[in-house]
């Protein structure tokens, strides 16, 4: 809400990552919403004071809380190596894929030969091939809302 004080010159944003520690303030101006852009991956204890023509700054608002989250950044999935078994006989390969946010990865994979399998969780591909071919596979690593793929 605006003040409405006649000498009313303008408003300072302070926030900081410790609640009453504000490390940085911005004037704002004279306006009563302003967009402000804080490095992501944390929480922000903001205030906001009033200041007049003369420079006097009001007491502070209420501290309010925002939290920046990181963006999320997709997984990785290392190019398997091409894969050559015999039939019938068991063969496995581990996948690689990770997340650079940490978020837990899942794996999956089409174009498998029929008796070969993926687990979801661990990466492994893994089985017992019961048809002769060659077989393009598709693997791919995922955060749920962000994947990669690799053939």
């Amino acid at each position: 809400n605006p003040n409405n004080e006649p000498d009313l010159a303008g408003y300072k944003l302070s926030y900081g990552t410790q609640s009453g520690v504000y490390t940085t303030t911005i004037d704002v101006g004279k306006v009563t919403t302003y967009v402000f852009t804080p490095p992501p991956g944390k929480l922000y204890y903001v205030v906001v004071q009033a200041y007049n023509t003369a420079g006097e700054l009001s007491a502070k608002s209420t501290e309010v809380t925002i939290n920046i989250p990181l963006s999320n950044g997709p997984p990785t999935l290392t190019q398997p190596a091409n894969k050559t078994s015999t039939l019938n006989s068991s063969t496995s390969m581990a996948l690689s894929g990770s997340d650079p946010d940490g978020t837990p990865v899942s794996f999956s994979a089409a174009g498998l030969p029929p008796g070969v399998l993926i687990n979801s969780a661990s990466g492994l591909i893994a089985g017992s091939p019961s048809v002769t071919g060659t077989f393009q596979v598709v693997a791919t690593v995922s955060d749920g809302a962000l994947s990669a793929s690799r053939t």
